[in-house]
């Protein structure tokens, strides 16, 4: 498994390549790249190319895309992004933001895109299925001409889980789609390893915080207070034979470099070194 960090830990500023080399000196070399203008504008195809030189000129990989899931042109609850729900005018938002993730993952050589596979509070019903599905097929050319991956992030809902997930992917993967497991987001619904077991070899990504198990918090495995299992986590990863990126999704608590630090020691504490 290889170690990655979310660029989210530098807040919405916009990227600027002390921040990549930063975290190259902090021991990684590769990141999720999180996509809301401005701290990384994917609908920018200038942006876009000049990050990938920035990345490039610090040795840095990037591992994946995070597709945003509140629209950076309107903010809010009301320009909220959902690929499951929300009406013409939402599909049409999350469409037009996917194709420019795939575009900006071409670009970067980036060869996943990471999306929140809808709500928190998405119905288990038929109607979510068949927006998801609706969504899946309309992109699904454009992930395959550049050869990048759809990963659904699990999003404690019970659609998203590693009950339901599975079941509707082996109808509906289109040949794109695949898992970004999320373990702090199965740690608020379910059994975060039994998930693993679950979701099995679907889980094409994956994410890795900690929280206390009622609400999603974003702070470093084994802070205290939290409550993933993650010798169990890592376990089952490694018997699924995972062998992607993880990337440490967590919220900085400090400066980034210091953070960064932390960061650095939870891998190792996890024993992931990118074997």
């Amino acid at each position: 498994m290889r170690p990655a960090i979310s660029t989210q830990i530098f807040g919405h500023n916009k990227l600027v390549a002390s921040d990549i080399r930063m975290i190259r000196e902090s021991g990684f070399d590769a990141v999720e790249v999180y996509g809301v203008p401005p701290h990384f504008d994917f609908m920018d195809s200038g942006s876009v190319s000049e990050f990938s030189a920035m990345l490039d000129g610090e040795g840095v990989h990037a591992v994946s895309v995070h597709m945003p899931y509140i629209d950076p042109a309107g903010g809010g609850a009301a320009a909220r992004v959902s690929i499951t729900s929300g009406g013409a005018d939402n599909v049409k938002r999350a469409t037009a933001r996917a194709l420019a993730c795939v575009e900006s993952a071409a670009v970067l050589r980036a060869p996943v895109v990471v999306a929140h596979c809808g709500s928190y509070n998405d119905p288990l019903n038929g109607e979510t299925a068949s927006n998801l599905a609706s969504f899946i097929a309309t992109v699904a050319a454009a992930f395959k001409s550049a050869g990048v991956r759809l990963t659904l992030e699990n999003v404690a809902s019970a659609f998203s889980s590693s009950v339901c997930l599975p079941r509707f992917l082996a109808a509906n993967s289109f040949g794109i789609a695949g898992v970004c497991f999320d373990a702090a987001h199965a740690h608020i619904s379910e059994d975060s390893a039994r998930a693993v077991f679950n979701y099995g070899s679907l889980i094409e990504h994956v994410h890795i915080s900690d929280n206390d198990g009622r609400r999603d918090r974003h702070l470093l495995p084994m802070s205290e207070g939290c409550s993933v299992d993650w010798p169990s986590v890592v376990g089952a990863l490694k018997a699924v034979k995972y062998s992607g990126s993880v990337t440490l999704e967590a919220r900085p608590d400090s400066a980034p470099s210091s953070f960064l630090k932390s960061c650095r020691n939870v891998f190792d504490a996890l024993k992931i070194y990118g074997d």
